[in-house]
């Protein structure tokens, strides 16, 4: 192994901004509230098992289904440090490395130096490039104990702006829009808003565990045409899972806002924090009337809002440019009939942080196509009732297209010896018959 990967260690020791012990109390704490099964924090006992699993998997005469998937996923490459376990990669190219849960604190550690105390942006965006289960979860708990980021904040807060008056003071609750509550979001001031603003908002978030569940409505306005039955579209994101709800909407009310959000709600569940570009005046009689109507949900406003970085290719304006562009690739005009497409794209499409796509953080796999999954489109585009099915399913010929050879495969010179010789006989015969 080379420098680099000891050097974690090093900066470890001499590193007094996180307590490590606090680390990993934190870190177990936002991992055993997940409900998926936790695959990412490998114990050392863990780590090793797998290892020799997989070199068992290689020399096994009789290989079981597991052994050919872990052999499919990982591959061990033998270090000055011990045998590492890598996602395979492709060719040349090395995978990702697996490392042990107490190795996480020395790795984000560096990284997080190493980059000047950058954000959880930066540092994952090189920390994926080497390392497999690092998570964004680990970064921000790491993030929201840094006291020298937190140093930094609070001069951030306290440095005057060019007119005079202090930046990131805490948002007045109080704060009520000059127009309707549901504002359209484009024209928000919060979006033109600096980008070390919106950090700061975001960054006072992560002190505790608690305030990482979060979710963002925004209010859209889409229809250019006065007569349209859908004018406005609402956008939920949410901040963990970066899963996301589309809903057209009718009219600008509060209730039917809220009925569309509370929808929502109890299928997929509530975040302990909702937070609006539409501003506080929006997420703020949100929250009391979901409480309201149902007892059960109780969720807290923000002031803070998620930047385009959080959500990288789907933002407010990427979302309206993929709805005209189904417009006009379907040759409708009810711009409403193409959210449910829209949001199949954008939660089925791969998150460079998470590793996987929302779907699969949410539901634990991309929804399923049907045939389309497990038969060729010349086989399954003709069937149209179970019998059908049935009869190809029945069928001894494997589902899908038949395909040639990808190898070479020379012919030897004593077939076409054998042919000639086969071929001169059947011509003898030919000839006798003829004579006879």
């Amino acid at each position: 192994m080379d420098d680099s990967d000891t050097q974690p260690t090093k900066l470890a020791k001499s590193n007094n901004d996180v307590d490590r012990d606090e680390f990993y109390r934190r870190l177990y704490d936002v991992f055993h509230n997940k409900k998926a099964q936790n695959t990412v924090l490998l114990s050392r006992d863990k780590y090793n098992w797998l290892i020799e699993k997989i070199k068992h998997a290689k020399t096994a005469t009789k290989k079981t289904p597991s052994d050919y998937r872990r052999l499919k996923k990982f591959e061990i490459v033998e270090t000055p440090d011990g045998d590492k376990l890598y996602t395979r990669g492709l060719g040349d190219n090395r995978g990702q490395m697996y490392v042990t849960i107490d190795e996480m604190y020395d790795i984000i550690a560096k990284y997080h130096v190493k980059l000047n105390h950058g954000g959880r942006s930066r540092m994952m965006a090189e920390i994926k490039r080497k390392y497999r289960n690092v998570t964004a979860e680990s970064v921000l708990v790491y993030l929201s104990m840094c006291v020298s980021c937190k140093n930094k904040l609070i001069k951030r807060r306290a440095k005057p702006s060019p007119s005079g008056s202090k930046i990131c003071e805490p948002m007045d609750e109080s704060y009520d829009n000059s127009c309707d509550p549901i504002a359209e979001s484009s024209t928000s001031k919060l979006e033109l808003e600096a980008e070390d603003l919106i950090r700061d908002l975001r960054s006072t978030t992560f002190r505790s565990p608690e305030l990482y569940s979060r979710g963002q409505v925004d209010i859209l306005g889409v229809a250019n045409e006065p007569g349209e039955e859908y004018k406005y579209l609402m956008v939920y994101r949410n901040f963990i899972s970066k899963y996301i709800h589309l809903k057209p909407m009718k009219t600008l009310s509060m209730e039917e806002a809220v009925e569309e959000l509370l929808e929502i709600f109890l299928v997929f569940g509530a975040p302990n924090i909702l937070q609006s570009k539409n501003g506080l005046a929006l997420a703020k009689p949100m929250c009391r009337r979901i409480s309201t109507l149902c007892p059960q949900i109780k969720t807290v406003a923000s002031g803070s809002i998620f930047s385009k970085t959080d959500f990288l290719g789907k933002s407010n304006e990427d979302i309206l440019k993929k709805l005209n562009d189904w417009l006009c690739k379907s040759q409708n005009t009810k711009w409403q009939e193409g959210v449910k497409f829209v949001q199949y794209e954008l939660n089925t499409t791969f998150h460079e942080v998470l590793c996987r796509t929302p779907s699969e953080m949410v539901f634990g796999e991309n929804p399923k196509g049907g045939l389309v999954n497990i038969m060729a489109k010349n086989v399954y585009e003709e069937l149209v009732t179970e019998e059908d099915l049935i009869a190809v399913l029945d069928n001894k010929d494997p589902i899908g297209p038949r395909q040639l050879k990808l190898e070479e495969s020379l012919m030897l010179p004593s077939n076409f010896i054998k042919l000639e010789a086969e071929m001169e006989d059947e011509n003898e015969m030919e000839e006798d018959e003829t004579n006879i």
